[in-house]
Parts: structure tokens; sequence; C-alpha cells
């Protein structure tokens, strides 16, 4: 009987010790990750408002050959924000307005002020290559300003 448990033990020990090393989630991701700056962003929005800079970090180094950055794959959560992307506000990743200052990346948000009557989120996701220890999600909050 001791036999048959002490294969069991070693059994779920080995099963255990493997499952752990295979572990993919544990792992960063190869090559370049992006995370944003900030977790929460409150934006106060008046009538002159335009636009907003969704920031990111480019976590890959940079050297003088480098002659191409390859942006991130950022989405809204249309379920987690209450703002409504192409009514309240409009999220163009690929517009040639984008920055890149250090390894900070700019990507302008353009808002559209007179819908903004009460205060809105808006959640943005780093779709892939995100890095696991610095915030992949990050909600901006648009608020009336108060006159």
């Amino acid at each position: 009987m001791k036999s048959l448990v002490a294969k069991i033990a070693g059994a779920v020990i080995i099963t255990v010790a493997m499952v752990g090393c295979n572990n993919e989630n544990d792992e960063q991701p190869m090559g370049p990750r992006y995370a944003f700056v900030d977790e929460q962003t409150v934006i106060d929005v008046t009538p002159q408002t335009e636009s907003f800079d969704l920031e990111c970090l480019y976590l890959w180094p940079i050297n003088e050959e480098s002659m191409y950055i390859q942006l991130p794959m950022i989405s809204v959560d249309a379920n987690l924000s209450t703002a409504v992307e192409g009514e309240d506000f409009i999220f163009d990743k690929y517009s040639d307005n984008i920055t890149l200052t250090g390894h900070k990346i700019r990507i302008p948000v353009q808002i559209i002020a007179g819908r903004i009557t009460d205060e809105v989120k808006i959640v943005f996701v780093i779709d892939e290559i995100a890095d696991r220890d610095l915030p992949s999600h990050t909600t901006v909050i648009l608020r009336p300003a108060a006159e």
C-alpha cells in the first residue's frame, strides 16, 4: 500500500512540475513589447477640446539602424467602454500624426466635445505583444469640464 501511495504522490509531483514549467503565460513575449504609460487618465473636456494623446511604451531597443518601428495593435473594448467610438470619439490607430519620442508612442484620439455632456470612459487594450508586467489596458475618462 505504501508503494502505491508513493507512486501516486510521485506522479502528482511530476505532473505539477511539468505543468509549472510549461506555463507560457509566465513568460514575456519575444521581440518588441508594448504597454500603456498609465492605467487611467482623466480628460476635462471643454467645447474647445479636440483631442488627447493615447500614450504607449515601446519596450525594445531602438538604434540608429531602426528604420521601422512596429506599432502596437490597440483596440477599444466596447463592452467596458461607455463612450461610443465614432460618436463620442474617433480612434485612428493608423493616423499620420502618431509620434515616437524615445520609447513613448503618442497616438492622437479625436474627441467630439459637443457629445460629452456626462462622464464617459474609453477602455483601450493592447491586443498582442503586451508586456505582462506593465499595463495592457488603460481607461480614459472624458469628463465635461466645469464652467
